[in-house]
């Protein structure tokens, strides 16, 4: 009884490198696909790869912190404001954590059109985002901006 229920504290064992390149996978389509939702303007398709949690935040490139619901009203007013929106990957890197999480980071240009008519050009931003399985989806748990 004791070799059975005293051995409860089993590491796990380590990842294949085939299971790193199906998360790797896994997380790459859904960052694709959140540019996709971006490059629609569709704020709620874009609202669904993030966790909507207390936990949640993101640190803004202008050094603020925000939570789940300050971000999420950040980004409406940002899709609401623009008729175009096109977002070009430039170099993206996966580092796998665990099973469930992984860290994405991208470099990416931003180009968009306010409803105003003003060209809007984001050169050179990184995001650094940690994505975890929950429920079997990827989502963003954390994001940082530079």
């Amino acid at each position: 009884i004791i070799l059975i229920f005293g051995c409860t504290n089993q590491t796990p064992k380590p990842m294949t490198d085939n299971e790193k390149a199906e998360i790797i996978e896994a997380v790459t389509k859904t960052a694709h696909a959140l540019g996709e939702a971006d490059n629609q303007v569709n704020f709620l398709k874009f609202k669904d790869f993030f966790v909507e949690s207390p936990d949640y935040f993101t640190i803004t490139s202008g050094g603020s912190i925000l939570n789940y619901n300050q971000y999420m009203k950040r980004e409406k007013d940002f899709f609401e404001s623009v008729s175009t929106l096109h977002v070009t990957n430039i170099n993206e890197n996966i580092i796998v954590l665990e099973r469930t999480s992984a860290v994405y980071t991208t470099e990416m240009k931003i180009e968009a059109i306010s409803k105003t008519g003003e060209k809007l050009i984001f050169d050179n931003l990184v995001f650094g985002e940690i994505y975890k399985n929950i429920d079997g989806k990827w989502k963003i748990i954390f994001l940082q901006e530079s």
